[in-house]
């Protein structure tokens, strides 16, 4: 798959996402490193890669309902110049640590997203160059197995609701 056929993916998917009014860009912390100012009251389409390239660092600082509505600019950002400092912080920011996606804070972005998005997500890292042969792979399976499990859930808590909301 194409790196343009990748950011096609990443903006249709996440086309709808903005960060709702009053929510915090970014976590407690001492200094956001400038993403408040970048981003507060913008959709991610609105913010250029000029812009991210200057807070590539604050990523990490963002709260997680901040990474679902502006991650994918860091994305198509990164696709557009895959040996760019956005794309090295997009690849590194979207690895689980230790390959791990139900650490608490990886977690607590991931399982905000939604089926499309999660494969966004996988498509990006997959058209993502590698320093190493099979660098991203574990992070690839690993990813994969996380949104496969969340989508089983899903379906088992709609079946369950179903159910339940039906029994007469």
């Amino acid at each position: 798959m194409s790196t343009s056929s990748v950011a096609r993916e990443v903006c249709d998917a996440f086309a709808s996402e903005a960060l709702p009014t009053g929510q915090p860009v970014t976590m407690q912390t001492y200094d956001d490193e400038g993403a408040s100012a970048t981003f507060e009251g913008r959709r991610w389409q609105e913010v250029s890669a000029h812009e991210l390239a200057l807070v590539t660092a604050c990523l990490h600082f963002l709260s997680p309902p901040a990474v679902r509505a502006y991650l994918p600019a860091f994305l198509v950002a990164a696709l557009q110049a895959p040996r760019s400092g956005i794309a090295d912080c997009a690849v590194a920011f979207v690895k689980p640590p230790k390959g791990n996606p139900l650490r608490v804070g990886y977690y607590a972005w991931w399982s905000l997203l939604s089926p499309r998005q999660h494969a966004a997500v996988i498509a990006f890292l997959r058209a993502m160059p590698e320093s190493m042969p099979g660098e991203n792979s574990e992070a690839i399976q690993s990813l994969e197995a996380s949104a496969n499990a969340a989508y089983r859930i899903r379906m088992a808590l709609a079946a369950n609701t179903y159910l339940t909301n039906n029994q007469k």
